[in-house]
């Protein structure tokens, strides 16, 4: 009898496996990309959205310079400012001032009881923007300007949520 020799050049490798790998991750592959190249339309399609919307506006704005109206003809703005004192932090100053006018109006603000003051101030604003109703209405708070009392800036803040709760045309700045 005689027995068969193996012979090392016959070596059989099975690549069925292999080839299921390759397979699987090619699929991963191309759904992640496809992904992608979706999310990027996405995305392409609102900027392009967006730099319509700011076109468009920018041609509005441009319409109005033409025929020689102003952008404060169709928004109102309020910069109210409270700066102390240099010396004496319980004496401040209440400045308001309305689409770039020259005028101020004043509020003087001395030691801890101002709530008078503060309640002229709302109402000041709140007639400013009943005679701006149907316009947007920006208002400003210490613009500029970081020497500003806490409490001061924290009773002029709750009085502009107070004012937004009645009116629908403020927006804060």
């Amino acid at each position: 009898m005689r027995r068969k020799r193996k012979r090392n050049g016959d070596v059989i490798i099975d690549l069925t496996s292999l080839l299921d790998v390759i397979f699987i991750v090619l699929l991963v592959v191309i759904c992640y990309a496809s992904s992608l190249s979706s999310n990027y339309l996405e995305q392409e399609d609102i900027a392009n959205n967006k730099i319509e919307e700011a076109e468009n506006a920018k041609n509005v704005y441009n319409d109005m310079k033409a025929e020689g109206d102003s952008l404060v003809d169709f928004v109102g703005i309020i910069v109210v400012r409270i700066p102390p004192k240099e010396n004496d932090y319980t004496k401040r100053t209440i400045y308001v001032l309305e689409n770039g006018e020259e005028e101020l109006v004043k509020y003087q603000l001395e030691g801890n009881n101002t709530s008078n003051q503060f309640n002229e101030l709302k109402s000041y604003i709140g007639k400013y923007i009943e005679e701006h109703d149907g316009r947007p209405v920006i208002i400003s708070l210490n613009d500029n300007d970081e020497d500003i009392l806490y409490r001061d800036e924290k009773t002029v803040s709750n009085m502009i949520d107070e004012l937004k709760l009645e009116h629908n045309n403020i927006y804060r700045k």
